[in-house]
């Protein structure tokens, strides 16, 4: 029931022809929301690539997010940036399925070629770009859900979401924050991720 009214939401704000911003809260939400838009690429910034066919008897939850968002979109409009962390069966299946992932290492050594992929890939199409907290170091947003050491730094992504902001947009969400886990770190990192997209999305619609 909560999926579907997120779904609704997002038909409704798409219809009023807005952009939908979503802020969590689990990551689910990505499945519920991107089933709103047809040729869409999904850019995932993660440090997990959420590709396990089910975890602890769900099939949807947290880790299963980008193989159920795969159930109705093909592996190639699918990007996992800052990825450290899968489980054998992910990797066996991102492998099959060909899907384009960049690890934390890259976007930490060279953030300027995965822009430049990404933005040869993706051309004037629309992108639904979702923001997993835990993809910074857990120095920078120690209260996500599942914190993994060895991320790039708020900087660092800051700089990412300026040129990710550039793409023709359609959506995004930012997700995964907790709040009782956190000491004010992870929220004004996520605030400061929100307002530099805002700030590269208003700017490239001029």
């Amino acid at each position: 029931a909560t999926g579907e009214r997120i779904l609704r939401t997002v038909q409704r704000i798409k219809g009023d022809e807005k952009m939908p911003v979503l802020l969590g809260g689990e990551h689910t939400l990505t499945y519920f929301a991107a089933q709103a838009f047809d040729d869409v690429f999904v850019v995932q910034l993660d440090a997990h690539r959420d590709l396990r066919d089910e975890y602890l008897g769900d099939k949807i939850c947290h880790a299963t997010v980008m193989r159920r968002v795969l159930d109705f979109l093909p592996p190639e409009r699918l990007v996992q940036v800052g990825v450290r962390s899968c489980s054998k069966e992910e990797a066996e299946f991102a492998r099959e399925a060909k899907i384009l992932a960049y690890s934390s290492e890259q976007v930490i050594d060279d953030a300027s070629r995965i822009i430049a992929e990404v933005r040869k890939l993706v051309g004037k199409a629309r992108v639904y770009l979702t923001i997993d907290l835990d993809v910074l170091d857990p120095a920078f947003a120690p209260g996500v859900a599942t914190p993994e050491p060895g991320g790039p730094s708020t900087v660092e992504i800051s700089r990412l979401v300026r040129e990710l902001g550039k793409l023709n947009i359609c959506a995004f969400d930012v997700v995964e924050l907790v709040p009782p886990h956190d000491d004010g770190t992870a929220a004004f990192a996520a605030a400061k991720i929100i307002y530099e997209l805002l700030a590269a999305i208003a700017s490239s619609s001029k």
